[in-house]
């Protein structure tokens, strides 16, 4: 038996135990088993490259080939299922077997010839033109991974040569053909198919997926009714898109035969070991197989669609588990997460509600909630499914309190000392119901004692400085925010004013006077009032400021004769600022004086008398260091006033007898005191 035979024969051995087994596998249980079969026949038509082919050896020349391959078979897919899982959300789980059944392999060739035969060692022309040749077996293909080979071969076609031509060693005669070769031909194809899958796409009410037929059997395939399908509504699964996949490897032969008719016994030369013919019609001579072409193809057996009736759905009976975290946490006033699975045959795009132990309600997983208080609170969460079933679980919920947040107004405020000062504290509690308890207790570090009150407080500091202040805010539960403040106690702000004479006597009594004041216009008790002149460079005199806020000195004025600027000012303290008023022009004149003279009035003559004057300003004091001029007649003397302001000396007269013009004066000071002259008549008397 030849490689070919063989190779057929092994085919349809496995093909046959196959379907065998196939067939005799006993079907899947079911709790209320349900089963239809449906045939599926398969196809598959595909052109094989068509091309001319060189031949060589005994028989020359060039073949021309073209091949269509047409490849069929029947199959069974048998479908179970349950059918008390035939409702909404029901996992039926079809179970699809697959028997691969009977197929036919048939193959169209179409072949020609043109070229020569050698007959006894001369080439013999033939030639034949393209002529269909037909060709048909059995062939059926498995699941993935399985191989069949299927053999085809076409029936033998006779030949006809051209006339033959003189052959060496014959007789020649022109009239006859002394050697007639026959050549007859038959095609045989050698088709090898490689499953590579069994393929279908499966649906069941609008759910699609792959399905892949030749993996295993029997194939279950998980899958469950939409849980959207309507009660009573026809249920169906369907396969479409069926096909065998892989390739096909094919192999295309020439089996050729050749035969000679002779009328006499002649010698005969062949390609094959020579030997003599006897003279006898139609005798073989030899055959051959030559292959034509090899090809390598993907195929593609394909098939209608196929459905199964699995009945009317049912309602849905199982509704949703529900699972949630025993205990969720987190704080006041916060959006604290919650989640939640549900778990059910149609617990898919579930719908949650949320009902919470403060009244409050959330919707969705995942969600949140906001707690307006602490402390334990508890909650139930309820999923419905897309049909209506509802299941629950319930759990706790840890709610943290937190302390308030503060804020004081106004920031890093200044105040000056003495004045009242009003803090606000905005607090905010994270839980809302906590806010109305709020309690505030306000600190301010100087002794006196903390107040607890309310969110705004007022307070005044009694000297300069930088004060703490500190509130704290404290919630029912005692969680507390301790703010501080630092305020700044400032001096207070002062005006300075002259009050005092502006006009002046040189050495005369003069009133310094000078008011001042706070910025909140109450007097500076104690101010110390420096009154200046020349810009501040030279100081006249200072006060210190009575209760109303006056300070006056009044002091002897040193100043000449002349217009001054006067300036009162406050130097300031730790308690208040310094100022100093305008300037002011204050006038001072010189003072008035007076002479008189106390000398004799009478003398003999070329006698030496005593003369003396006395100079004093206009409140009666001695003038001191003064010259004053004594003029009697015509003749004058002078003389310095002592610290009693008396000046005193001699003159020895020269005059004749008789009575004489007197005078006294001195010429005052400038800026400071006025001359003063007297006046009066002196007698000299006879001897």
């Amino acid at each position: 038996m030849n490689t070919v035979a063989k190779t057929r024969r092994a085919v349809i051995t496995g093909l046959a135990i196959a379907v065998a087994t196939a067939l005799l596998t006993p079907a899947p249980a079911f709790a209320s088993p349900v089963g239809q079969n449906q045939t599926v026949a398969f196809s598959q038509a595909m052109d094989l490259p068509a091309a001319d082919y060189a031949v060589t050896g005994a028989l020359n020349g060039t073949a021309s080939l073209t091949t269509h391959l047409a490849l069929s078979q029947s199959d069974v897919v048998s479908t179970g299922w349950d059918d008390s899982t035939v409702r909404q959300g029901g996992a039926v789980n079809p179970v699809v077997t697959r028997q691969p059944g009977a197929g036919t392999l048939t193959v169209e060739h179409t072949v020609g010839f043109s070229g020569t035969v050698d007959v006894s060692g001369s080439s013999v022309p033939i030639a034949f033109a393209p002529t269909v040749m037909n060709a048909s077996t059995p062939c059926s293909l498995g699941g993935d991974g399985d191989t069949a080979t299927c053999v085809a071969e076409s029936a033998d076609v006779t030949v006809v040569p051209p006339p033959c031509p003189d052959i060496p060693g014959s007789t020649p005669d022109a009239n006859a053909c002394p050697l007639s070769p026959q050549v007859s031909a038959k095609l045989r194809t050698t088709a090898t198919f490689s499953v590579s899958a069994v393929a279908a796409t499966r649906s069941l009410n609008g759910l699609t997926g792959p399905l892949d037929l030749g993996t295993g059997q029997p194939l279950t395939d998980q899958v469950s009714v939409p849980c959207t399908t309507p009660v009573g509504s026809p249920v169906t699964y369907g396969l479409s898109g069926l096909g065998i996949q892989g390739t096909v490897h094919t192999v295309t032969e020439l089996v050729w035969t050749v035969k000679v008719s002779a009328p006499a016994v002649i010698p005969v030369v062949v390609p094959y070991p020579p030997f003599t013919l006897p003279g006898a019609p139609n005798i073989t001579v030899y055959d051959a197989t030559d292959t034509l072409a090899t090809n390598d193809s993907a195929f593609a057996e394909t098939a209608s669609d196929v459905s199964y009736a699995l009945g009317s759905a049912m309602a849905n009976n199982v509704p949703p588990t529900v699972t949630a975290a025993p205990t969720f946490t987190g704080d006041e006033g916060s959006a604290i997460p919650f989640s939640a699975v549900a778990a059910g045959p149609c617990a898919a795009g579930a719908t949650f509600v949320w009902n919470f132990s403060d009244g409050g309600t959330a919707y969705g997983s995942p969600t949140t909630h906001v707690f307006a208080d602490s402390g334990p609170f508890s909650g139930m969460v309820a999923a419905t499914d897309v049909t209506g079933l509802s299941g629950t679980t319930t759990f706790g919920v840890g709610v943290n309190n937190l302390p308030p947040a503060v804020i004081v107004t106004p920031a890093d405020p200044t105040v000056a000392w003495g004045r009242p000062l009003t803090l606000q504290a905005q607090a905010t509690d994270p839980g809302a119901a906590e806010q109305s308890t709020l309690t505030y207790a306000w600190n301010f570090h100087d002794g006196s004692a903390i107040v607890t009150g309310g969110p705004s407080e007022t307070h005044q500091w009694a000297d300069p400085g930088t004060a703490q202040v500190t509130v704290t805010v404290c919630d029912r539960h005692g969680a507390c925010t301790a703010k501080d403040v630092s305020v700044t106690v400032r001096a207070r702000s002062t005006s300075t004013s002259f009050t005092g004479d502006l006009t002046a006597t040189y050495s005369a009594p003069v009133a310094y006077r000078g008011t001042v004041i706070d910025e909140f216009g109450r007097p500076v008790n104690g101010a110390a009032v420096a009154f200046t002149t020349a810009g501040g460079a030279t100081q006249l005199a200072t006060a210190t400021a009575d209760g109303s806020g006056t300070a006056a000195a009044t002091v002897t004025e040193t100043l000449p004769s002349g217009s001054y600027p006067i300036t009162a000012a406050f130097a300031g303290d730790a308690r208040y600022v310094a100022s100093s008023s305008a300037a002011v022009s204050q006038t001072v004149t010189s003072m008035a004086s007076a002479i008189a003279y106390t000398g004799t009035l009478s003398s003999k003559p070329n006698a030496k008398i005593p003369l003396s004057a006395t100079a004093t300003d206009v409140l009666g004091r001695p003038i001191a260091n003064q010259t004053v001029t004594f003029v009697i007649g015509s003749q004058t003397v002078t003389a310095q006033t002592g610290a009693n302001g008396v000046a005193s000396t001699a003159l020895k007269l020269t005059l004749k007898p008789g009575t004489y013009p007197v005078s006294v004066s001195w010429a005052g000071i400038a800026g400071r005191y006025a001359g003063a002259t007297w006046s009066g008549s002196f007698k000299l008397n006879t001897k």
